[in-house]
């Protein structure tokens, strides 16, 4: 039954009554405490910290004043080692310029911190303390609408976002929710506290409401008086735009990929909702907290902002930018020195380097260095290791100690025979020429000489290379003519089906008129002869047997052959590219791996049979045969027992480069 008008009176004096000591609180605003205080004084947030923990979070304040002795070592530990060589582990470099440049520029807090950091690294738990204490300077404002001089009844959000709204909802929004929930001094402020949304109410809040009530009899309010609301969105919601804002958070954002209900990548997203911090000026803050994935997206390119200098004054471009990149255990060290501890008493760490950890490592490395050390990868289940691609580029060494640079040259050299693989791709992708020879190497190891493939040229053609972004096979053909009648010798020259039916007639007839002998044929690639090239592509990398010149077709000038094949990833058992990020096409792979292929197939089989052949056991049953050691005619030191031991070492050793 509709409520009379007496008990609405009635509960609107009660509700009135009951505001009477936040009314009064009000008038009087609370203070702000330095961080360190709010997250673990039990007036606050009563939170348990770590020595290095509360490091970061002073850093991360500008809170140089609170620096004590322990906290410069760590800071000046961090900033000397994050570029000194190996894994990655530290902040921002020049993290002391840094500092200067906010304080003077008059910033309470860095505007953006970027925290790479390994699985149950704390990451949440210092962002909960961090959203916490962001929506605490907002009630210590009284009317933060008037502080930042914008419209009184526009709310002011913090927006926790990540790949789905679940993902936020319970993770880096449930530890702010829970950090503000659990803590008294914002028990007179909450007013709304649910799964993706929690809203306080300002001092100003507090006052409008029983001025209001007071006004209006006691009646209900038909819209929320609480100016500051968290919300978890999901990456592709719309829901930030036309808000004001005072701070963003993007869980996981490495991670942040693709939306689950869309395709708005973490760059859409950030580009999206960071306008809405326009408003709130230097109190803005961002946090990225993040395990590493791939070199591809916002995440990647932000961490690289962070790290940027201005090449002649050597200042930071982004002085308002914080990195740090720490191992899952960083975090929780010297947690056994009481002198350290808010209590005096030493701690277990949740997580150490130990044992155990160490065997994690050794089981799965790569994947360890990534989730645990917290260091990015060139790509996700990469086909290659990047530094293997690296000494593809390097001069090859020769017996006398020589250094033999691999260049783009021409013309070629009569003596040896030259194989060429044009991959054309669809016309709004890119075409590639790759040529190569191969010569015999002499090994130290095996005393033997090899066959190593040289590539000699390489030509990438580019969409944006045409007027109409559409490239014109019949324009290029002339370049390929040309290249090749620079190498006088060559003797094979394939295209795949994809392209073939354009130009195979038209290059035999241009080549036949210049009397160039080479063959120009098709090749009809399927998905078992790629897996097969792609498969002798890496054995012959691994051992060694591959030299290339570095080209220049990439991003900003990079090589465009190493960043292919660094971005190469295992799909469901195949070789693919990757589909976003800065390195979407693998043509000139496609190109370069045909040539290696065909030159060095005979080659890599037979290492590939001995290989396995190694690894296997002799055991033929017909009397007069090869038998087992355990037979008992077996003779240590005898034929059998040296074929055995041939095997074991063929199965062993790591010659000639080879990481099988």
């Amino acid at each position: 039954m509709p409520k009379t008008s007496d008990q609405r009176n009635k509960e609107g004096l009660q509700i009135t009554e009951d505001l009477i000591t936040t009314f009064s609180r009000a008038m009087n605003p609370p203070s702000l405490p330095d961080i360190i205080t709010f997250a673990e004084s039990p007036k606050f947030c009563g939170k348990k910290l770590f020595p290095k923990q509360k490091t970061l979070l002073k850093l991360m304040f500008l809170e140089t004043e609170n620096f004590t002795d322990y906290d410069l070592e760590v800071i000046d530990d961090w900033s000397t080692s994050l570029l000194a060589g190996g894994d990655r582990v530290g902040i921002s470099p020049d993290v002391h310029a840094r500092l200067k440049w906010c304080k003077e520029n008059g910033y309470s807090h860095f505007r953006e911190v970027e925290f790479i950091g390994g699985r149950r690294g704390g990451k949440g738990h210092l962002g909960g303390i961090i959203g916490a204490y962001l929506c605490w300077r907002m009630i210590t404002y009284d009317n933060p609408q008037r502080h930042f001089d914008i419209d009184y009844n526009k709310d002011l959000y913090m927006f926790v976002t990540a790949t789905s709204q679940s993902t936020a909802r319970d993770n880096q929004f449930k530890d702010i929710a829970e950090t503000i929930t659990y803590a008294p001094n914002f028990a007179p402020y909450i007013s709304t506290n649910k799964g993706i949304y929690l809203s306080l109410r300002t001092p100003a809040d507090v006052r409008k409401i029983a001025t209001l009530q007071q006004r209006k009899g006691g009646s209900t309010l038909e819209r929320e008086a609480a100016s500051v609301r968290i919300m978890a969105l999901s990456s592709n919601s719309r829901a930030g735009r036309g808000h004001a804002a005072f701070a963003l958070f993007f869980d996981e954002m490495a991670h942040m990929l693709t939306g689950t209900e869309g395709p708005n990548t973490a760059e859409e997203v950030y580009k999206a909702l960071t306008p809405a911090l326009s408003q709130v000026g230097k109190d803005a803050f961002i946090y990225i907290p993040t395990s590493p994935y791939t070199k591809i997206g916002a995440a990647y390119k932000i961490y690289e902002a962070g790290l940027d200098v201005d090449p002649v004054t050597k200042e930071p471009t982004n002085p308002n930018l914080l990195i740090a990149q720490l191992p899952s255990w960083t975090p929780y060290e010297d947690a056994d020195r009481p002198d350290l501890m808010k209590d005096g008493k030493a701690r277990v760490p949740p997580l150490q380097y130990d044992e155990e950890m160490k065997r994690a490592e050794q089981r799965s490395p790569e994947s360890f260095k990534v989730e645990n050390r917290a260091q990015w990868a060139e790509v996700v289940d990469g086909y290659l290791r990047p530094e293997i691609v690296d000494e593809m580029f390097d001069p090859l060494i020769l017996a006398n100690g020589e250094e033999r640079f691999i260049e783009n040259h021409t013309p070629g050299v009569m003596q040896w025979e030259y194989r060429a693989h044009v991959d054309p791709s669809a016309s709004n992708a890119n075409t590639a020429l790759a040529i190569g020879h191969t010569e015999q190497v002499y090994d130290e190891k095996s005393g033997e000489y090899l066959s190593h493939v040289f590539i000699d040229w390489t030509q990438v053609w580019k969409p944006t290379d045409f007027a109409d972004q559409r490239i014109d096979y019949l324009n290029i053909q002339d370049e390929i003519v040309h290249t090749a009648l620079q190498f006088p010798s060559l003797r094979s020259l394939s295209y795949d089906q994809y392209g073939a039916f354009v130009t195979v007639k038209l290059l035999q007839s241009h080549l036949r008129q210049a009397k160039h002998k080479a063959r120009v044929h098709e090749i009809t690639a399927t998905a078992k002869s790629n897996d097969i090239r792609s498969e002798r592509f890496k054995s012959a990398l691994y051992m060694g047997w591959i030299h290339a010149p570095m080209d220049n077709y990439g991003n900003e000038g990079s090589c465009l052959l190493a960043d292919e094949l660094k971005f190469l990833q295992l799909k469901n058992g195949r070789v693919s590219k990757q589909n976003i990020g800065p390195v979407t096409t693998k043509d000139l792979f496609d190109a370069v791996s045909t040539v290696v292929s065909e030159l060095l197939k005979d080659q890599i089989d037979r290492f590939e049979r001995n290989r396995n052949l190694g690894t296997a056991k002799l055991a033929v049953g017909a009397k007069g045969g090869f038998h087992t050691g355990n037979n008992p005619d077996f003779q240590p030191g005898g034929s059998h027992d040296k074929l055995n031991k041939i095997g074991q070492s063929n199965s062993q050793k790591k010659s000639y480069g080879v990481r099988w």
